[in-house]
């Protein structure tokens, strides 16, 4: 029983005291977003998707896209020629190259991974949150791609966007948010469910702000999908790889991996064992392409298989 000195999170949570303006609309933050927070990546990803998706579209148009940032460059490149994306081994020195030998899909993907990474990996007041976020994102991608190709499944990279972007209108706000992401946390630091606090302090659900920025930038159709509620295949294969992100946080040993091992396998049509190899594997091709494109910093927050594998 409480003593009287003692109050619930509801108590603590009216006591709790809000010193910022009036809500920002949804729209507003969405432009901030754009305008001034992330410009780059949203203008890149706007100009490849833009540029992938024209029937005249050639793989010199979308490399000078990509080579007009030398870090970029760098990254796609160390990204294409890593053998989760690249299993065949052809080798590629340039830009264009790639493109030809991996198709303009895979490239999207690669410019989307390092734009994200670009923009969100920075120094802030709730870098740590950010950075939780992003590596829970970006493994949740890599095992979702890899069940879309165990599943046979003819566009691994759609699933690939959709899964690593489905958080990030979240990362966006906890790097940006300045004094709303300080109440927020404050709020969340008290036990408040997440979806009262984040309507007591924005006035919308984050999961929003994704959906705008995704509807905004023309970044992901099957995101869209997804957050409208989609309940296809492809929605299923995004869903269990975030969901064997969010399990794995805890460990591979977590009493909650094995029932998503086991549907990811049904859905595949595989063995467990199988599956969970591939899996294992997906986990240590996350933390190298997390160091490929310059987030090593993420590393530490993946899930490592091998620490649970008998010497």
């Amino acid at each position: 029983m409480r003593s009287a000195n003692e109050g619930s999170n509801s108590d603590r949570f009216c006591e709790i005291r809000f010193d910022y303006p009036a809500m920002t609309t949804l729209s507003e933050w969405t432009q901030r977003m754009g305008e001034q927070e992330m410009p780059v990546l949203a203008h890149t990803a706007q100009e490849i998707t833009l540029s992938s998706e024209r029937e005249d579209s050639s793989s010199a148009e979308i490399a000078r896209i990509i080579l007009r940032d030398s870090s970029m460059t760098v990254r796609v490149l160390k990204l294409a020629n890593s053998s989760f994306f690249n299993p065949a081994g052809h080798s590629s020195r340039t830009i264009s190259r790639a493109v030809v030998v991996l198709g303009f899909d895979v490239i999207k993907s690669l410019c989307l991974t390092v734009a994200l990474i670009n923009a969100l990996l920075k120094d802030s007041p709730q870098q740590e949150r950010v950075m939780v976020l992003m590596a829970q994102s970006f493994h949740a991608a890599t095992q979702a791609r890899s069940l879309a190709v165990a599943c046979g499944n003819r566009a691994p990279e759609e699933i690939y966007v959709a899964t690593l972007l489905s958080r990030l209108g979240e990362m966006a706000f906890w790097c940006f948010g300045g004094d709303k992401a300080k109440a927020l946390d404050e709020l969340l630091s008290t036990g408040v469910n997440p979806a009262e606090a984040e309507l007591k302090v924005l006035g919308f659900r984050l999961s929003r702000l994704t959906r705008s920025l995704n509807q905004e930038w023309k970044l992901s159709p099957l995101l869209g999908a997804s957050l409208d509620g989609d309940k296809g295949p492809l929605m299923k294969q995004i869903m269990l790889g975030l969901e064997l992100a969010e399990k794995t946080e805890l460990g591979w040993d977590d009493p909650g991996v094995l029932p998503v091992l086991e549907s990811m396998a049904e859905e595949a049509s595989l063995p467990l064992e199988r599956m969970t190899e591939i899996a294992h594997r997906s986990a240590d091709q996350a933390a190298q392409s997390a160091r490929d494109c310059g987030a090593s910093r993420l590393v530490r927050f993946l899930p490592s298989p091998s620490l649970t594998q008998p010497e």
